[in-house]
């Protein structure tokens, strides 16, 4: 049965890929730059902060790869759908638990805290669109496009943070 939908978005997920892999090898070149600082005992935060722009990038690399093979559309909603709940788990244990216990001063634990909660809030639309394509509604993709989006933005953001913050330490 030939699922509609998918094979429609394959120039998003395309150029998705493109440039996740281009922001992920730029990722490591800035961490590359600033190893001393990142490596230093008391930087445990920054660290964090890069895990978590990183898990960023490669939940949108992964999701576009997924896109990009030929399957039916319920086929790619389950598969990212799993995706997304095991990175989730691993951020949350990971992560957020060590961006937490690393950020000693207030404003510094209750702004990793409000990232982290916005990057959990964009998951559940997420889900949300991958049960639906799971279910073999192609309106999930859409949504699914969205919250990659959101997710490259403000990692994009953070990107831009930790390369002034890495460069201040």
């Amino acid at each position: 049965m030939d699922w509609p939908g998918l094979h429609e978005w394959r120039e998003f997920f395309l150029g998705l890929l493109t440039a996740e892999a281009a922001l992920i090898g730029l990722l490591f070149v800035v961490l590359t730059i600033h190893l001393r600082v990142l490596t230093a005992e008391g930087n445990k935060a920054l660290r964090a902060t890069a895990a978590a722009i990183f898990m960023a990038y490669l939940t949108g690399l992964i999701i576009a790869g997924l896109a990009l093979v030929p399957q039916p559309l319920p086929a790619f909603g389950i598969e990212s759908f799993v995706l997304i709940t095991v990175l989730f788990v691993i951020g949350q244990r990971r992560i957020v638990h060590a961006g937490l216990q690393a950020a000693a001063d207030t404003v510094g634990r209750r702004e990793f805290a409000t990232r982290s909660r916005i990057y959990t809030a964009l998951a559940f639309p997420g889900l949300a669109g991958q049960a639906a394509m799971a279910f073999g509604y192609p309106a999930g993709i859409a949504v699914l496009a969205a919250v990659v989006m959101a997710y490259q933005v403000l990692a994009l953001l953070d990107t831009w943070d930790l390369v002034f913050r890495a460069a201040s330490a």
